[in-house]
């Protein structure tokens, strides 16, 4: 069994951090570490591109003596779209629409996948951090259109527009959510699209993600943190077909679900295993 650290790396801490972490991989025969940019337990909120640039940076010389002590170097990009909304100061929110769950209320730093604007960004993130040449890029499970402080799916003014294309005729975003949450014949027919259109756009995401690093350096894997079955199916995913697309030529990567975050019963940790092993089976 291969193990992995994961560590957050901090700009005026990364010297004396990447001290403790070759100490660590060697006392516990640990071969490869995940940079991570943000710790989840202060935000979960997606960086200007200036902050990724300044951590690429920092992660270009830390890669340079985890080559010299034969650590496998890689990056798992904390934060995408975002995981949970927070209110930030305004220079730190991204110009870019926002994800609008059940509530039709707009998130304050959580952003819409479908957003043109918001994938040029992430393509350009993922562009620095492809510079600095890591075995690989691992994507956060926040990349998907759930749990963003709501509990499914967005019902912003993208969705609302793409999914009245499909249906030929124009709803808006309350319309939109009125009918997802219906089950009749109309509204099976938009939930249909509107799950089309989910998915559409993570996996135009996700191509462009793998053409942004890819034409830096082909040898990059590009991996995404598994949410789980019950996830892939109410956000209309195809996960094998999602793995592939972030893959490009390269073997698909996927960290499964299972995490272990606090303290649980009996039971909790059945579901784990079971949420583990469907993740694998794939």
């Amino acid at each position: 069994m291969n193990y992995i650290l994961r560590a957050v790396i901090h700009e005026d801490q990364w010297e004396r951090q990447l001290e403790d972490i070759v100490w660590v991989c060697h006392e516990a025969g640990i071969e490869e570490v995940y940079l991570k940019e943000q710790c989840h337990q202060i935000l979960m909120s997606p960086f200007p591109l200036e902050k990724h640039r300044r951590m690429a940076e920092i992660y270009g010389k830390m890669a340079e003596r985890l080559k010299e002590e034969k650590i496998t170097y890689s990056i798992n990009l904390a934060t995408s779209v975002g995981h949970v909304d927070c209110r930030l100061e305004k220079k730190d929110i991204l110009p870019y629409s926002k994800f609008t769950g059940e509530s039709l209320q707009p998130a304050d730093s959580v952003y819409c996948i479908l957003d043109e604007g918001w994938q040029k960004y992430i393509a350009d993130v993922c562009t620095v951090y492809a510079r600095t040449h890591p075995a690989v890029l691992m994507v956060d499970d926040d990349f998907r259109s759930l749990n963003h402080s709501d509990s499914f799916g967005c019902f912003c003014s993208l969705h609302a527009r793409a999914v009245s294309e499909k249906l030929g005729r124009e709803i808006d975003s309350s319309q939109l959510l009125e009918a997802v949450t219906r089950n009749t014949e109309e509204g099976r027919a938009v939930r249909k699209a509107w799950l089309e259109v989910n998915f559409e756009g993570q996996s135009k995401a996700a191509a462009r993600i793998e053409q942004a690093v890819h034409s830096v350096d082909p040898a990059v894997r590009i991996g995404l943190m598994n949410s789980g079955e019950a996830a892939h199916a109410l956000q209309g995913r195809d996960m094998e077909s999602l793995l592939r697309t972030f893959a490009g030529a390269n073997r698909p990567l996927s960290r499964p679900l299972g995490g272990a975050y606090s303290d649980c019963l009996h039971q909790d940790l059945i579901a784990v295993h079971q949420g583990m092993a469907l993740s694998m089976a794939q």
